[in-house]
This record gives C-alpha cells, sequence and structure tokens, in this order.
C-alpha cells in the first residue's frame, strides 16, 4: 500500500526497489507452508489432496519467481553501472520482464500440480493422509536380468532441468554479475584523488591472507542469508526508500486520525 501511495522519481534505484515489490514472495511462501502443515494433520482429510496440490503449486511458482527475479535485477544493476548510457530502465520494460518471469515460474511449477496424488496410509494406530509425487514410469523387461524394470527418467529429467534453471543458471548470472559491479565500484579513482604508493597493494595482501578465514565462515554466513531474507528485504528494498518512509508515515498518520474521534457529550450515561 506505501508503494502504491509513493511517488516515483524515475531513478535507477527506485525502479530496483519497485522491481523488487512487485515479486516479493517470501510471506506468501510461508503462509503457504503454515496452511499446507494445517490441512494435512487436519481433521479434513478430504480436503487435503486439493489444498495441498494447489499450495504447492503456489509456493513453487513464488520461489522460482523469487530466484528469477533476483536474477534479472542483478542484470539491470550490471547494465546500470557498467554501461550507464545505454541502460534504458521503463515501466513497459520491467511489465514484460515480469511477466515473462512469472509465465516462466508457473510453466516450472505445472508437474507440481500434475504429478502428486492422494495416498492414505493405514497405521496400526491411525491413519496417515500424505499427498505422493506419481510421475509416468516406463518399463521394460531387461533380458539379462530377467526381470521388469522400471525407470524414473521424467522424474530424473525435470528435477535436473529445475535445479540447473533455479541454482546453477542464476548463481552463474548473479555471482558474474556483481563481480563486474564491484570490481568497477572497487578500482574506480575518483578524479583529483592522490594514491599512496603501494597502498592497494598492502591491502590485497591482507585480503589474501584473510581469504580463508572468509571461506571456513561461508557456510554459515550463506544458511544466515537463505534463511534471514524473508526478513532482510523489506528492509532493503522499503526501509532505505526515502518515499516509501514518508508513504507509510502518511497511511500511518491518517489511521490515527480515523481512530482518535472527539466524544459526544450526549453519549455518556450517567448513573
Amino acid at each position: 500500500m506505501a508503494y502504491e501511495h509513493s511517488h516515483d522519481n524515475g531513478s535507477v534505484p527506485d525502479k530496483y526497489r519497485q522491481y523488487k515489490a512487485n515479486t516479493d514472495h517470501d510471506l506468501y511462501i510461508q503462509i503457504s507452508h503454515t496452511v499446507g502443515l494445517i490441512a494435512e494433520y487436519g481433521a479434513y482429510v478430504e480436503y487435503v489432496v486439493v489444498i495441498k496440490k494447489r499450495l504447492l503449486f503456489i509456493r513453487v511458482t513464488c520461489l522460482s519467481s523469487s530466484v528469477l527475479t533476483l536474477s534479472a535485477i542483478s542484470c539491470d544493476r550490471f547494465v546500470a553501472i557498467l554501461y550507464p548510457l545505454r541502460a534504458r530502465f521503463t515501466k513497459q520494460r520491467t511489465a514484460l520482464i515480469i511477466t515473462i518471469i512469472w509465465i516462466v515460474s508457473m510453466f516450472i511449477s505445472i508437474p507440481f500440480f500434475l504429478y502428486r496424488k492422494h495416498h492414505i496410509i493405514e497405521w496400526h494406530d491411525f491413519t496417515e493422509s500424505r499427498c505422493i509425487e506419481t510421475w509416468p514410469t516406463p518399463r521394460f523387461w531387461d533380458s539379462h536380468r530377467k526381470q521388469c524394470v522400471t525407470l524414473n527418467t521424467y522424474k530424473q529429467l525435470y528435477y535436473s532441468i529445475v535445479t540447473i534453471m533455479l541454482f546453477f543458471i542464476p548463481v552463474l548470472v548473479m555471482v558474474t554479475a556483481y563481480s563486474f559491479v564491484i570490481k568497477r565500484l572497487w578500482t574506480r579513482v575518483v578524479p583529483g584523488e592522490c594514491l599512496p604508493k603501494g597502498g592497494q597493494h598492502s591491502r590485497q595482501i591482507a585480503a589474501k591472507k584473510k581469504l580463508p578465514q572468509w571461506f571456513s565462515w561461508l557456510s554459515y554466513v550463506s544458511h544466515f542469508i537463505a534463511y534471514g531474507s524473508s526478513a532482510i528485504n523489506p528492509i532493503i528494498y522499503g526501509g532505505f526508500n526515502q518515499n516509501f518512509r514518508h508513504a507509510l508515515n502518511a497511511i500511518l498518520r491518517c489511521r490515527f486520525r480515523a481512530i482518535r474521534r472527539p466524544i459526544c457529550k450526549s453519549s455518556i450515561i450517567w448513573y
């Protein structure tokens, strides 16, 4: 709501914040996961297959669009910083990119909606209801082993493509783009600035000495970034935006004034 009330000044950072605001789905993913757990362990077993299939489709769609959006933002920042004269940021271009991201994300999530079946498992003391993936499994007769062999070709092919599209390619794109951006910003010298001799070389030697220590903490930092992105993204894309803060304060002041209404004297009853 605050983004709708804020005014866009057309600058590149505002375009990035609006771009991410239109595709920030971390909250949707958490809500769908919670509702899915309630549906799985709740009493309404007949609705489990309907709810779980749709929630998983929405969850994977939001997750895929979030990953693809971060990759698109890294490419936009790469062009804006390394080639500022060629960068053209328009609403039509942003809307087209968002539409393509959503179409690709929904296309990736279709198998989760098609190949999940409802199974009821009877245990000794309770009945468990699950939605299990049921992929087409081609079978053929193996003359050497004298038995029928079942292959999970479609499932393996799908997960291989998804892993490449949603992990390896986005990581490669973001690492490459941000590496060039950091290199450009790090090595940029302000005109007229005097650098001491050997200062940059000494900093490089100190950075190389700290490199093994950085790699030892890399796994912990990556886990923190993965799980803390839901809390960090609103601060980065909303809290640092001055237009967003002004719009949010205006909305809160408006609602506060609407709540504080003068009390009419005729409404007071004396006993």
